[in-house]
């Protein structure tokens, strides 16, 4: 006698085996894809010299190589690197802290490239981070009043040595210059268009 509910039982445990099949075929070619495009999935802490997994093409162990090297030199420059900012001595507390903070955001970076080893994203970080800090206004600012106090002292340097401003002069230029730079707080950002400039006072005097 034919047993109809045994037949459909046969059909769908056929089918049932061939989605596995085709499942299983999916996960591992997805695997073997992410292991090339991904260095997240490899373990950089282990030792570089390794054998070439079975199916694997020849170049492998070259290409975690080259993951390795590039994760590697990420490490290196974020941990190397140091922001700075040319300050007068009254803008000390104001650079000091541009600088600490985007130091820390970089200890923090290091700390996260160390558990994702995601260095691909790490250096779009770190490069973003460095052009911000270069083009700040605030970091700006204070450099233009550096530099613009550095060339007029320099000028009187040279009037000293020639004998056109004696040292009481400049000692005194120096002194008014500064005093007044420091009453107004230095160069006190408040916005792109609102700071003291340090030229402004040089001309007073």
């Amino acid at each position: 006698m034919y047993n109809f509910k045994t037949q459909i039982n046969i059909s769908i445990m056929k089918k049932t085996l061939l989605s596995l099949t085709l499942l299983s075929f999916q996960l591992v070619s997805y695997s073997q894809i992410n292991q090339y495009s991904t260095p997240v999935e490899y373990d950089y802490s282990r030792p570089r010299v390794q054998t070439i997994p079975q199916g694997r093409p020849a170049n492998y162990t070259n290409k975690l190589e080259s993951m390795q090297q590039e994760y590697d030199k990420m490490k290196y420059d974020i941990s190397s690197y140091q922001f700075s900012i040319n300050y007068l001595d009254v803008d000390r507390l104001n650079a000091r802290t541009i600088i600490n903070r985007y130091q820390n955001n970089f200890k923090m970076l290091l700390e996260s490239l160390i558990q994702t080893k995601n260095y691909r994203e790490a250096r779009t970080i770190y490069n973003r981070a460095i052009n911000e800090f270069n083009s700040l206004s605030e970091k700006l600012a204070i450099e233009m009043n550096y530099y613009d106090y550095q060339k007029a002292e320099e000028l009187r340097i040279t009037l000293v040595k020639s004998g056109m401003l004696s040292l009481a002069e400049y000692q005194s230029w120096t002194t008014s210059v500064m005093s007044d730079f420091k009453s107004g707080s230095g160069t006190n950002y408040k916005s792109s268009y609102s700071y003291n400039l340090i030229s402004d006072i040089i001309k007073k005097y």
